[in-house]
């Protein structure tokens, strides 16, 4: 029946998110807010379409961060479309999403570290290095201000191996919303990654650093 329609499977929230619905939609479990959709398997496009932009499995990608993680849709997309099984640190705001992720993919789980954090504090905090950092962190489906800040963006960079990717999803469905992430690429992504790239997506800008800094 999710091939017809979604299927919703719970309902749920939280003091963060006082609407968090998992469904089932074409096979695939669907994790949404009231107006958002925080994750879907493989057909959460902003990253199955980046990473087939990329050619993600050219490269050597061992260490992945998730800021933002949903039911985790990046490491499905990895797993089952590249046969990639890096690890993965995971930083997700609200317990609950956390919960729901181990509940609907506890194999997958197992190997995930979690850190139900606020991403900011993260960074900050953090001495890691990965070759794989995404960003996609939203409060429904609005980016919190101080994720917008150039302090942020420098953190993120700091975490990154010599050779590492950075992607930054951008809601972009509106007029407003994409003259906003217009603003946030030439004013803030490329003061800190000179080099860096859009992909537009229906509803998404994905503003990316790549090592090369283009696609070859």
């Amino acid at each position: 029946m999710s091939f017809l329609m979604a299927q919703s499977v719970e309902k749920t929230g939280s003091p963060l998110n006082p609407v968090l619905e998992v469904s089932c939609l074409n096979g695939r479990l669907r994790l949404s807010t009231q107006n958002a959709i925080y994750s879907y398997e493989d057909f959460y496009t902003a990253f199955a379409d980046s990473f087939r932009w990329l050619g993600i499995e050219l490269y050597d990608i061992q260490q992945v961060l998730v800021l933002g993680y949903g039911l985790g849709s990046v490491p499905v997309i990895l797993h089952k479309h590249y046969g990639m099984a890096p690890k993965i640190t995971a930083v997700e705001l609200d317990p609950a999403i956390i919960e729901l992720a181990k509940k609907y993919y506890p194999e997958l789980s197992r190997s995930v570290a979690f850190h139900a954090m606020d991403a900011e504090a993260f960074v900050a905090e953090d001495s890691g290095t990965y070759d794989l950092i995404v960003i996609d962190l939203f409060v429904d489906d609005v980016t919190p201000d101080k994720f917008n800040e150039p302090a942020f963006l420098q953190k993120v960079r700091e975490l990154l191996s010599p050779k590492g990717l950075c992607l930054f999803n951008r809601i972009a469905k509106t007029t407003a919303q994409k003259e906003l992430a217009e603003r946030y690429y030439q004013d803030i992504f490329l003061q800190v990654f000179p080099d860096g790239q859009r992909l537009l997506l229906p509803g998404n800008h994905i503003l990316i650093h790549t090592p090369a800094g283009s696609k070859d």
